[in-house]
Order: structure tokens, then sequence, then C-alpha cells
């Protein structure tokens, strides 16, 4: 039995908002091109939103306060020193996409972007400053390597997952300090913000 339009307009209101609806029909409309795509469809749109190494084998930053090509990352950790090195893997996610992360259905097919939760006070574990052609990142406290580590800046996540760092020997954590590290736990990833950068200064997180 049909409700009143009442009740029907009720029902839309208490619906968590307009951005929850629109975001849910877009992402659905993704979803089904996405399936297209698995189904073997090799339309000019199929690889938009897929990760991408784009050929890099460094981190480009660009801000206000930051112009550098980052070619390793360095963690300072409980007394000891880690490098990672850029040219040992590199993957490049945008991060220019809708929220979907809160969508149960949407995060079955689609990877979401980062959000500004993922960067909350209580979850900052280090700061960052940059020296040369590397981010230094000193941890204050100690904890187990990272699965991954993703540098985010501008409108990308630059993820390096080349596990385990080479040890290396310590490294002074001296110069100006660019941005802070959080930790993932879900997926032990450090994410490492690099300002600006869509996820914290844009507007659909």
């Amino acid at each position: 039995m049909a409700g009143r339009p009442g009740d029907r307009w009720f029902m839309l209101k208490s619906f968590r908002g307009w951005r929850r609806l629109l975001a849910t029909a877009i992402g659905l409309a993704m979803v089904a091109s996405v399936a297209v795509a698995r189904d073997g469809s090799t339309g000019p749109g199929d690889d938009r939103g897929r990760e991408s190494p784009i050929g890099l084998d460094y981190i480009p930053l660009r801000g206000g306060f930051i112009d550098m090509a980052v070619r390793s990352i360095v963690l300072l950790v409980d007394g000891h020193a880690y490098r990672m090195e850029t040219k040992h893997g590199l993957t490049v996610k945008t991060q220019d996409k809708l929220p979907t992360g809160g969508i149960p259905i949407l995060r079955f097919f689609l990877e979401p972007p980062y959000e500004r939760r993922d960067f909350a006070e209580d979850r900052r574990v280090g700061d960052v400053v940059a020296s040369g052609t590397q981010l230094v990142i000193r941890l204050n406290t100690p904890m187990p390597l990272p699965d991954a580590v993703a540098v985010l800046n501008q409108s990308n996540a630059f993820v390096l997952a080349n596990k385990p760092p080479a040890k290396i020997a310590d490294v002074p954590f001296t110069g100006p300090i660019v941005g802070g590290a959080f930790l993932k736990p879900e997926d032990r990833t450090l994410l490492v913000m690099i300002r600006p950068s869509i996820v914290l200064d844009g507007g659909l997180f």
C-alpha cells in the first residue's frame, strides 16, 4: 500500500541528509561501471580511478612551503632507523573521488579514498621533516613497523609497500617540519600528511 506524500517526504528527510543520498546514487552508478569493466569492456573510461604506477620512481610534493622530489622515506622508531626507497615500488592512488567508506556495499566494489577521520589527532604518531630528497619520520612511541606507508599531497596518495625496509645508521631529525604521521590501525598503514591535500583541504571529506 503506497504511503501518503507526507510520509514519503518524512522518510526522505530522515535519510541522513542529501549528501549521503547523492553519494549512494553516484556510487551505484560507479558500481555498474566497474561491473561492465570486469565483464571485459574496454571503453575509453574503463581505467578511471584505478591504481596506477604512472611510471614514477619518486614522490612529487608541491605546496606553499614545499617543492621536492622524495626518493626515500626514513622511519625513526624505538632508537632505530629504517629506509624505504621509492624506486623499489610506488603506487599512486587518486583521492579525487567520493568518500564511500561509510557505505558497505560500495566498499566491496570500490576502494574509498582516505578521509578526515583518518587524520584525527588521536591517530597522530609522529612528525615529518624534509631533508634533501628524503622525508624523515620520527615516531613518538615504540611500535611495530607499518605494513605500508602512504604519503598524501595534493589530490594523490603515494603508497610504498616494499617491506621490510633496510635498517640503517641513525639519521638526524633536523629541518623544517612539513607534516605529520598518522596510523591507520585497520590495515597498519602509516599515513603521512603533507598539505595541501584534497582530503583535509577539499570539500567532500
